[in-house]
C-alpha cells in the first residue's frame, strides 16, 4: 500500500516531465503557432522587485500551460504553441518598442499574452488592434479596460477591479444596508474608477452613498468628515500603505469596532509585520493600534487557485498544478496571479483550436496582421464562447472581455485574512463558508446597523397622568352638580333667593365646562387617530375654556354689579334689576367671546403642526435615536387671537375687581359674596400670570405642560365653588341669623351718611322750617322695616329704638333712613333682591 501511495504522488511529474518532453520530439512534425508574452520582468535599473518576481512566476506558469498544450491531442493537434517573451521593464515605451520589434521579426504571433501592470496594458491594448490581434492579460484589472471601444481586441483571465463591486454590493444588500460611505484614494485611476461606478450601482438599488471621500497622501480630515456623517459600512480603495493611515485614523475616531464595517480590497492585503518603528512614526500609530481598527474588517480579492479538486483542461488537478509550481517557484501560488496567466494560454489555445473549422479555406497559419478581419472576428468570437475548467476555477468571459470568475470574500481575523464566502460572478450568488454567527462573532452574532435606528416617538401624555386629571375634573363635575341640584332645590330660601339662584347656577354651567376643558387637555395623539381629529379637539378646548370662564365670571360679576348698582343709589327711589337684565349682561360677553372665536374659526381656523426635537440616544437600546415628536395646534395669527381673548378676559377681571371692591362694605352676607368673589379673582389672576407665560415656555414638554395648566384650571374652578357655595351650605344646614337676609346694614361708601347730611341740610334750609316725621311716617318705616314671617324682631326693634332714640334727641332738622330689602315669601322674580327704599 506504502508503494502505491508514492506512485500517486509521484504521478502528477512524472506527467509533467513527460509533456516537457514530448514537444521536442514531436515539434518537427507539426506547424509552429507563435504568442506574445509581455512580462515586466525587471526594472530600467536591472532589479527584479516585487512585480518583476510575480511576472516571472507568471511566464514560468504560462509556459506550463504551453507545454501541456503540446502535449494534449485533442488541442491544436497540428500545431506546435511557442511563446516569444517580451521583458516591458513595466514601462509603456519599452513595452511599444519591443512591440514594434516583434511586429517586424520574421515569425508572426497569432495572439499576445499580457501585460502585468494595467497602465502599460491600456497603452498596448489601444494598438493591438490596427494589427488585428488579440491580446489576452494575467495580471491587469484596470477598470479602463472595459471599453469596448477602446480595447474590442482585449480579454482578461483576471476579473476587472470593478468586478470587487458587485460582491460588495451583495453583500451590503444581503445584510440590509441602505446607507454607506466610500472612500478611495486619487494616486491611482483605477481607485476612482471603482469608486465612480460602484456610486452608480449604489443609486441603482436605491442605497444612499451619504459620503464619497477622496485623498491623495493624507486621509485625516476626510476621516473625520466620515465620523461626523455617522457613516458606519464604508468601502475602502486604496494600496495598503494608505490603509494603514485609514485605520490608524479609524482608531483615533473609533470608527471601528461592531457598530462598523470596512469592506476594502484584498488583492494588496495589509501586512501589520512590515509595520516597523519608522512606519509607526511617519502614521502616528502603533502596529497594534492599527491592527485593532482592522480587526473584522471585510476584503474582497479574486479567487487566484480553485478550492474545487477536479481535473482541469490541461488534465491535471488544482492541487497538482499548485505541487508543480512550487517545484518550479519555491511559492505555493496563494497571492501570485500565475494561474491565471496559466488559464489565458489555455483560453488562447482552445479559441484558435475552435477556429479552425471557422477559418475554412483558411488555416492558423495563414494569419497575418494585414488580415482583413475575418481570422480575427473568428478568434473573437471564439473567445467570447470560451469555457472552460482552469486551475483558477470556472473560465469564460463577459462581453467587456471581462472575466466570470470566483470572488473571494475574506474578513481579517487576529491579523490575518480568512476566507468567508465565495462570489459567483456567473450566478450573482455567495457561498458562506461560515455561519452568520460566526461572521458577526463581534456584534453578537447579528450584522451592525448601517446608522443609528431613528424612531420618531410622538410626544403624548402618560396615561396616567390623563387618567388622574380627568378622575379629578369628573369629580368637581359630580362636586358641581351636586351644588346645582342644591342650588335649585333651595332656591326659594331666603338665603339662596337672595344670592341670586339663576345667575349661581351660570356660575356651575361654566365651571363645569372649565373641568371639561381639563379632560380635553389630556387628548392628544395617545387617544386621537389622526391630526385632523386633533385639530378639531383643538378648536373645541378653547370654544369651551373661554365660554366656561365667561359663564362663571361673568354671572359671578353680573350679580356683584346688581348690588353695586342698588347700594350707591344716590336718589333714595326704588329699584329694580331682575335677572333677565343680568342674565342679558353674561350673553352680552359671551357674544364677544363668539365673535372673536368665529372670526377666528373663518379667517385662520387652528391645525395641527408637527415640531420635531433633536434627536437623543435611547436609554434602553443600543443603536437607537429617538426623535421626540410634538403635534400641537397653531394658526398664522394664533398669537393676535390668543391675545384678544386674554384681553377681554383681563378687561372682565378687572371689572370684577372693581365692582367687588366698591361693594366691599355692603354687610348683608346673603346679598354680597364680595369676600368670596374677591378670593376667586386672587386666584384666577396668580395662576394667569404663572399659567400663561409657562403654557408658552413649556410646549417641549406637554405632559408637564398639561398637569400644570390643568392642575390651575382645577384649583381655580374648585376654589370658586367652594367658596360661593359651601358657605351656604353650612347655613343652610346649621341655621342662619336674620341679620345674613337683611338687617345690620352699613352706609355704602357712595351713599354714605355725608352725602345724606347734605341733602337734608340744603332741604333744611329752602324751608327755613325744622322738618319732622310725623308719628305715622314714623310708623310706616317702622312697618317696612319689619321683616314678614320671622318671630325674632329683637334686632329689628334694637334698629328702631335706636333712630327713635337718635330723632328725638336731635334739636336740628333729620330724616331718618332707612333701606329696605322685601324678603316676603311671595315667589320673586328669580329670586332677586326686589327693591330699596
Amino acid at each position: 500500500m506504502p508503494r502505491v501511495q508514492s506512485l500517486r504522488i509521484k504521478l502528477p511529474f512524472v506527467f509533467a516531465a513527460i509533456s516537457l518532453i514530448l514537444p521536442e520530439l514531436c515539434s518537427s512534425a507539426k506547424i509552429p503557432l507563435y504568442i506574445g508574452g509581455f512580462f515586466p520582468l525587471n526594472y530600467s535599473d536591472g532589479s527584479m522587485g516585487q512585480t518583476g518576481l510575480l511576472a516571472q512566476h507568471c511566464q514560468i506558469s504560462a509556459q506550463l500551460a504551453i507545454d501541456l498544450v503540446n502535449a494534449k491531442d485533442d488541442v491544436l493537434d497540428d500545431y506546435h504553441l511557442s511563446m516569444l517573451t517580451i521583458n516591458t521593464q513595466n514601462t509603456f515605451g519599452v513595452a511599444m518598442k519591443e512591440f514594434f520589434k516583434l511586429l517586424n521579426s520574421d515569425k508572426t504571433v497569432i495572439m499576445l499574452l499580457g501585460n502585468f501592470a494595467s497602465h502599460v496594458t491600456e497603452d498596448l491594448a489601444k494598438a493591438t488592434p490596427f494589427w488585428n490581434l488579440i491580446q489576452v492579460s494575467y495580471a491587469s484589472h484596470s477598470v479602463a479596460l472595459r471599453d469596448r471601444k477602446l480595447y474590442p481586441l482585449f480579454f482578461r483571465t483576471i476579473s476587472s477591479s470593478e468586478g470587487f463591486n458587485y460582491p460588495r454590493l451583495k453583500i451590503i444588500q444581503e445584510f440590509g444596508w441602505t446607507k454607506v460611505a466610500t472612500i478611495h484614494s486619487i494616486s491611482d485611476s483605477t481607485w476612482q474608477s471603482m469608486s465612480e461606478s460602484f456610486n452608480v450601482m449604489l443609486e441603482d438599488n436605491n442605497i444612499t452613498v451619504i459620503a464619497s471621500e477622496t485623498f491623495s497622501q493624507d486621509p485625516t480630515n476626510r476621516m473625520r468628515f466620515l465620523k461626523d456623517k455617522d457613516a458606519r459600512i464604508i468601502i475602502g480603495n486604496f494600496y495598503r500603505v494608505h490603509g494603514y493611515l485609514i485605520f490608524c485614523q479609524a482608531y483615533h475616531l473609533k470608527m471601528y469596532g461592531p457598530d462598523y464595517v470596512w469592506l476594502i480590497n484584498g488583492y494588496d492585503p495589509l501586512n501589520f509585520n512590515e509595520i516597523t518603528a519608522e512606519v509607526e512614526a511617519s502614521i502616528r500609530c502603533t502596529k497594534e493600534q492599527v491592527r485593532e481598527a482592522a480587526e473584522g474588517a471585510w476584503t474582497t480579492t479574486w479567487q487566484i487557485m480553485s478550492t474545487e479538486n477536479e481535473t482541469t483542461i490541461g488534465g491535471i488537478t488544482p492541487d497538482q498544478y499548485k505541487d508543480l509550481m512550487i517545484q518550479k517557484t519555491g511559492k505555493d501560488m496563494q497571492d501570485i496571479p500565475a494561474p491565471f496567466a496559466y488559464d489565458a494560454i489555455w483560453a488562447m489555445a482552445l479559441a484558435m483550436n475552435a477556429s479552425i473549422e471557422g477559418i475554412k479555406p483558411k488555416r492558423l497559419e495563414d494569419f497575418g496582421y494585414d488580415d482583413n478581419g475575418d481570422m480575427t472576428s473568428e478568434f473573437k468570437k471564439q473567445m467570447e464562447d470560451t469555457d472552460f475548467f482552469g486551475v483558477s476555477g470556472r473560465v469564460s468571459f463577459s462581453d467587456e472581455g471581462d472575466r466570470k470568475g470566483i470572488l473571494k470574500v475574506q474578513q481579517i481575523r487576529n491579523g490575518t485574512d480568512v476566507v468567508i464566502g465565495l462570489y459567483s460572478t456567473q450566478s450573482d450568488t455567495i457561498e458562506w463558508l461560515i455561519p452568520e454567527e460566526e461572521i458577526w462573532y463581534r456584534s453578537g452574532g447579528k450584522p451592525p446597523r448601517d446608522a443609528d435606528i431613528t424612531k420618531v416617538e410622538i410626544q403624548v401624555i402618560s396615561f396616567v397622568l390623563f387618567i388622574t386629571m380627568t378622575v379629578l375634573a369628573c369629580s368637581g363635575i359630580i362636586v358641581a352638580a351636586g351644588l346645582l341640584v342644591f342650588n335649585i332645590y333651595y332656591r326659594n330660601e331666603r338665603l339662596i333667593k337672595m344670592s341670586s339662584p339663576n345667575l349661581n347656577n351660570v356660575i356651575i354651567i361654566g365651571c363645569i365646562l372649565a373641568y371639561v376643558t381639563i379632560s380635553l387637555l389630556g387628548m392628544d395623539r395617545n387617544i386621537m387617530q389622526t391630526d385632523a381629529q386633533l385639530a378639531i379637539l383643538c378648536q373645541i378646548r378653547v370654544w369651551i375654556l373661554a365660554i366656561g370662564f365667561t359663564l362663571s365670571f361673568g354671572a359671578m360679576f353680573s350679580k356683584t354689579w346688581r348690588v353695586y348698582t342698588i347700594f350707591t343709589n344716590k336718589t333714595l327711589q326704588k329699584r329694580v334689576i331682575k335677572d333677565h337684565r343680568l342674565l342679558a349682561m353674561v350673553a352680552g360677553m359671551l357674544c364677544i367671546d363668539i365673535a372673536i372665536l368665529t372670526i377666528w374659526q373663518i379667517v385662520d381656523p387652528l391645525t395641527i403642526k408637527i415640531r420635531q426635537d433633536r434627536p437623543v440616544e435611547s436609554p434602553h437600546e443600543e443603536n437607537v435615536v429617538i426623535i421626540n415628536e410634538i403635534h400641537h395646534g397653531w394658526s398664522k395669527y394664533n398669537a393676535y387671537f390668543t391675545a384678544a381673548i386674554l384681553v377681554f378676559k383681563g378687561l372682565l377681571l378687572i371689572f370684577g375687581a372693581f365692582i367687588t371692591w366698591q361693594t366691599r362694605n355692603v354687610s348683608i352676607p346673603a346679598l354680597n359674596d364680595t369676600k368670596y368673589i374677591a378670593l376667586c379673582i386672587y386666584n384666577v389672576f396668580i395662576f394667569s400670570v404663572i399659567g400663561v407665560p409657562l403654557s408658552f415656555i413649556l410646549t417641549d414638554n406637554i405632559e408637564s405642560a398639561y398637569a400644570i395648566i390643568g392642575g390651575f384650571i382645577l384649583f381655580c374652578t374648585t376654589g370658586t365653588l367652594f367658596l360661593l357655595f359651601i358657605p351656604k351650605i353650612v347655613s343652610i344646614f346649621r341655621g342662619y341669623s336674620p341679620e345674613k337676609v337683611g338687617t345690620g346694614i352699613k352706609a355704602t361708601s357712595l351713599a354714605n351718611t355725608k352725602c345724606n347730611a347734605n341733602s337734608i341740610s340744603k332741604r333744611s334750609s329752602k324751608t327755613r322750617s325744622s322738618y319732622t316725621d310725623p308719628p305715622s311716617s314714623m310708623y310706616e318705616k317702622r312697618q317696612s322695616l319689619a321683616v314678614p314671617g320671622h318671630t325674632r324682631k329683637g334686632s329689628i326693634n334694637s334698629d328702631l329704638a335706636s333712630i327713635d332714640k337718635k330723632s328725638s334727641s336731635s334739636n336740628v332738622p333729620t330724616q331718618r333712613m332707612a333701606i329696605l330689602v322685601s324678603t316676603s315669601d311671595a315667589p320673586v322674580n328669580g329670586g332677586s333682591t326686589e327693591n330699596i327704599l
